[in-house]
């Protein structure tokens, strides 16, 4: 019994080890003076022709919103001017350089959203390695703040591949912007999702004019890769089992 238990307790810790999640992305938007989506480190687009409106912020043209939202009170919301057309909002500050999310680690992504009571539903999307997708599930509109947890999983099977290309930014006048936003396609990618997790957000249905959908509090949750302490402790029960099963043979 003395020569297995140090066995059985490298297997306990690099099992430990192997299973522990942490958090590698969190936003939650700060109580105070209203901001474009810009200022916020996100990024909104519109329409089919994907209008770039991350320079633009106001009860109309959306932005951050210091209002009763989760936490701190404020939240982030598309332009709910443009609520007819489709609209795109995502995170442009994800971790990058050493920090970089590779998608293949993620367990689960958590979020509150909260829409008018005839806002559209939603999807969560992703770039992964520049190529944009959207989930298979529809987040229907819930009318009050509620907490969406996303079980991650990189199968193809979950996800279709998005029509996305940002416009350039302009003024708030009418024309062609240059970009694509159609998020109707139900194409699943060719194979799983893998490499590094470039962006995160929410392609947003279109509903009637004057009625958005709000975000706040969202989260990325990780199992890293075996660190190198695993791989140690993975190779020093193994030689144990080795060492074990060569005298048992003797």
């Amino acid at each position: 019994m003395k020569k297995i238990f140090p066995l059985i307790a490298i297997l306990t810790l690099a099992s430990t080890i192997a299973s522990s999640e942490s958090v590698a992305y969190f936003e939650t938007f700060n109580s105070g003076n209203n901001r474009t989506p810009n200022q916020a480190g996100w990024k909104n687009f519109v329409g089919d022709s994907a209008r770039d409106y991350s320079d633009f912020q106001s009860a109309s043209n959306g932005g951050t919103w210091n209002s009763t939202g989760v936490g701190a009170g404020t939240y982030i919301f598309e332009g709910n001017s443009y609520t007819g057309k489709v609209n795109m909002l995502y995170a442009n500050n994800l971790p990058t350089g050493g920090s970089v999310i590779d998608v293949g680690d993620v367990s689960k992504i958590d979020f509150h959203s909260k829409g008018d009571a005839t806002a559209g539903g939603f999807y969560l999307t992703l770039e992964v390695d520049g190529s944009w997708y959207r989930s298979v599930t529809n987040y229907s509109n819930i009318d009050s703040w509620t907490l969406r947890t996303h079980t991650f999983s990189t199968d193809a099977s979950d996800w279709y591949v998005l029509d996305f290309t940002p416009g350039g930014t302009t003024d708030l006048g009418g024309g062609d912007y240059g970009g694509s936003l159609d998020f109707s396609g139900t194409t699943n990618p060719v194979s799983s999702l893998s490499g590094d997790l470039n962006h995160i957000g929410f392609a947003i249905q279109t509903a009637p004019a004057d009625a958005n959908q709000r975000f706040d509090e969202i989260s990325i949750s990780v199992i890293p890769e075996p660190s190198a302490l695993m791989l140690i402790l993975t190779a020093g029960a193994t030689c144990g089992l080795l060492g074990r099963s060569f005298r048992r043979k003797a």
